[in-house]
């Protein structure tokens, strides 16, 4: 019975850090939730902000990069198991050989 005192008043205090009234519990919850509703929008507009920030700055520089970047060139290598003996330019198939990208 002890045990069960305590713990209501533990909670008690908890709720009532909470804004939470005995007497008037609906409205408590109510006003509770609202409040909890109104901050994660807040912590999302505080985030949104952030982010603009930083995409003011960061965006145009990686477009100039992206434009001014050297473009790639593509380089044939045969595909051969390992250990099997170069293959001969006259037996080479087209299913033999890949494209792999590689910057210059």
């Amino acid at each position: 019975m002890g045990r069960l005192v305590l713990l209501s008043i533990l909670i008690g205090v908890i709720l009532s850090a909470l804004g939470l009234d005995p007497f008037d519990i609906v409205h408590s919850i109510e006003r509770l939730i609202r409040t909890i509703w109104n901050i994660g929008f807040d912590a999302f507009r505080w985030l949104w902000r952030y982010f603009l920030l930083g995409a003011v700055i960061v965006i145009p520089i990686w477009l100039i990069m992206r434009l001014l970047k050297a473009p790639q060139s593509t380089i044939t290598v045969e595909a051969r198991p390992e250990g099997f003996a170069p293959l001969d330019r006259t037996d080479a198939k087209p299913d033999d050989q890949r494209n792999v990208m590689c910057s210059i």
